[in-house]
């Protein structure tokens, strides 16, 4: 338990929050620090480390241990940007520890898997029985953004036989995510003094009917249902519009967030979205070109993966049961990009993003057991057919 704390608690208190998201209480620097610190960590530990340079100043880390042999690549993967931790009710940057519990800012959401998938690799390294397989730990930048990090990573070419995503989910296998698309709706009008509005044309007033519409609109996508994702989602979050009280404004857009089930696309959902407002009578909007748009992630529940790291987590007394999320991960690129991928770790997704994040030590160590489990059946074709 000692190491897993020790390197946990070195994580959270290196900051990584998401350049995009930084806040009054961070300290900035973005992930820049943090990837050196795993690059340098997994050198000392005789795993050979890398950066790859995603944008100015940020960079993913790749960790890389070589088989002994030509077989199965399996990918350890986790990003490692945070939100930020302004409004947090406990030290975000100290790593306290309370009652079997780590407090601080990426505690949960992401670094409780990150350690756990390191100290893997740092067992199996240290091993006198190295892998016939190659594995891989990939940290990645701008998951909680625009997955800017990931995206870097498919374009590389980056190939396998099998992902493992590692974000909090209870140590539940999550074989399933929603998809999502953010983009902004717009209305224009014509600018008049408040004291002669009929001189001119109210954008906000043009975009009532357009927010009207987008709550029947969401009651409607209730009719689509995935047995572990239950139904997609629209919701406006942003609303934006005019100047000053006394004058008629000519400009007004909301923010549209959109969660998508497995075989939606975003082309088609937009498509559908406008001709339902356009059905309404709604004529003066633009639904603007989508500024985020990420695929949801459906695995094959019979592929050998899947067998393989249930049958590691029961022989570790967890469960883990199949379940889905509606949230998105790095997953869903690599999942796109034809590798195999479920998403699995330790902490209760409902402490992520938390005023009071914290992981609990015990599931934590646990995944480390799982996460090496998983590479040692992945060696000895302990899951059947190889991935």
């Amino acid at each position: 338990m000692d190491s897993l704390k020790t390197l946990l608690k070195q994580l959270v208190a290196i900051p990584s929050v998401n350049p995009d998201h930084t806040g009054p209480d961070d300290p900035g620097g973005g992930e820049a620090a943090f990837a050196r610190f795993i690059r340098d960590y997994a050198k000392e530990q005789g795993i050979q480390s890398k950066l790859q340079k995603v944008a100015p100043g940020r960079h993913n880390v790749i960790c890389r241990l070589p088989g002994r042999k030509s077989g199965q690549r399996l990918i350890f993967l986790s990003h490692l940007d945070t939100i930020s931790s302004t409004g947090m009710t406990v030290p975000p940057f100290k790593g306290i520890v309370k009652s079997g519990k780590l407090y601080g800012r990426g505690a949960c959401d992401p670094k409780a898997s990150l350690a756990a998938m390191l100290l893997a690799l740092v067992r199996i390294a240290q091993s006198p029985s190295k892998c016939d397989g190659e594995v891989l730990f990939v940290g990645t930048v701008g998951e909680e953004k625009d997955f800017v990090g990931v995206r870097k990573l498919v374009d590389s070419g980056i190939h396998a036989d099998a992902c493992i995503v590692g974000e909090p989910t209870s140590l539940k296998l999550v074989v399933a995510h929603k998809g999502l698309v953010r983009f902004k709706i717009t209305t224009t009008g014509k600018t008049a003094h408040g004291s002669t509005p009929e001189k001119g044309v109210n954008a906000i007033y043009r975009m009532a009917p357009v927010i009207t519409a987008i709550e029947e609109y969401n009651h409607k996508l209730k009719k689509h249902s995935h047995p572990l994702l239950g139904s997609p989602t629209i919701v406006l979050g942003v609303i934006n519009g005019g100047t000053a009280a006394n004058v008629v404004p000519d400009q007004c857009s909301i923010d549209i967030d959109m969660r998508l089930l497995p075989g939606m696309s975003v082309v088609s959902e937009i498509r559908k979205l406008s001709t339902f407002l356009r059905s309404h009578g709604i004529r003066h909007f633009k639904i603007e070109k989508p500024h985020l748009a990420d695929a949801p992630l459906e695995q094959d529940p019979t592929h050998p993966l899947i067998k393989c790291v249930q049958s590691a987590a029961r022989d570790n007394s967890v469960k883990c049961p199949l379940t889905g999320a509606s949230y998105g991960t790095d997953g869903s690129a690599m999942h796109a990009a034809g590798i195999p991928t479920v998403v699995f770790g330790p902490g209760n997704p409902k402490f992520a993003h938390a005023p009071d994040e914290h992981v609990v030590l015990n599931e934590a160590e646990k995944a480390v057991d799982i996460y090496e489990d998983i590479v040692r059946r992945m060696d000895h074709g302990i899951c059947g057919k190889p991935f």
